[in-house]
């Protein structure tokens, strides 16, 4: 569905640079977010019950394994926040040659600022890195 509504001219400006940036890579591309609760002020949602929050986080994490991506871009600082550490999604220790593991795989994982702000060169690094892993 992403590969033809989003190509669509009327397509949310977040999406086209997505489906661009899948296509400079030659792979196809699944979209989720990580929290299913909509919510503009993120300070608001991260301050709700842990408990609603770990919830959400854990079906994100088991509908990943489900797809078996062949890697993972977090498109924001905010994803960081909540998976990246010791004791969560991404160890910082996995860290090589610019990427991380997804814990408990062999996804290859890389953090980067939101897609439709990254210049052409950064992207242009960002698949180079890419490449490196896939």
């Amino acid at each position: 569905m992403y590969g033809s509504f989003y190509k669509l001219p009327e397509a949310p400006e977040y999406f086209k640079a997505l489906e661009f940036f899948a296509d400079k890579v030659n792979k196809g591309y699944t979209h989720i977010n990580l929290l299913y609760a909509r919510e503009n002020n993120r300070d608001l949602l991260l301050n709700t019950d842990h408990n609603f929050i770990r919830e959400q986080l854990e079906l994100t994490y088991e509908t990943i394994l489900k797809i078996k991506p062949v890697v993972i871009f977090f498109f924001s600082d905010y994803c960081k926040d909540l998976i990246f550490g010791a004791d969560r999604w991404v160890n910082p220790n996995s860290e090589s040659n610019g990427s991380y593991i997804l814990n408990g795989t062999n996804f290859p994982v890389f953090f980067a600022d939101d897609i439709t702000s990254m210049t052409a060169i950064e992207q242009i690094e960002l698949i180079k890195n890419t490449e490196k892993v896939i």
